[in-house]
């Protein structure tokens, strides 16, 4: 089967994908089906866990927002997609797929704002998620049409998760 990639590429599937999960987690927490962790009463007992999450929830959001702005208005995505030149600078040079790191992100901080472990274990399954559709579509393609180039450009530059230092131009 030959891999075609659009503009879109598979990101209107892998996000509903992950949204998905991520709505059904919240709906689960705040209708109580999913089991509670910390409790509710511990949680009334120790707010600051309630406070941590939420600074942490935010830095998240703030982070993920950021990164979709670098990448697709300040990084001009649609243009230099168009023009079939291989991104590596800018967004690119934090991790391969910064839109999807910046959607990743946003749902993480939805996961992480109510204080509950159990909706923040589904963070890992989106992880998960986001790595196998990226590797089996977008990542062949790439390697395909960039041969080497995007080969050498894995090496240095993470998937989705930005390191310290990783690969900046």
């Amino acid at each position: 089967m030959r891999i075609k990639n659009t503009i879109i590429g598979v990101g209107p599937l892998l996000v509903v994908g992950i949204a998905a999960t991520t709505a059904a987690t919240l709906l689960g927490h705040y209708y109580q089906v999913l089991p509670t962790f910390p409790t509710p009463e511990a949680l009334e007992t120790y707010p600051a866990l309630r406070t941590v999450a939420r600074v942490l929830a935010l830095i998240v959001f703030i982070e993920g927002i950021t990164l979709w702005s670098y990448a697709v208005i300040w990084g001009k995505f649609t243009t230099r997609f168009r023009s079939g030149e291989l991104m590596d600078t800018g967004a690119y040079a934090l991790v391969r797929h910064p839109i999807y790191s910046a959607f990743f992100s946003v749902c993480s901080a939805a996961l992480i704002w109510p204080a509950n472990l159990w909706a923040a274990a589904v963070i890992a399954l989106n992880w998960a998620i986001m790595t196998v559709v990226l590797k089996c579509t977008e990542e062949r393609w790439c390697l395909e049409r960039f041969g080497e180039s995007y080969r050498e450009y894995c090496k240095k530059t993470p998937r989705l998760l930005p390191r310290p230092r990783a690969g900046r131009r």
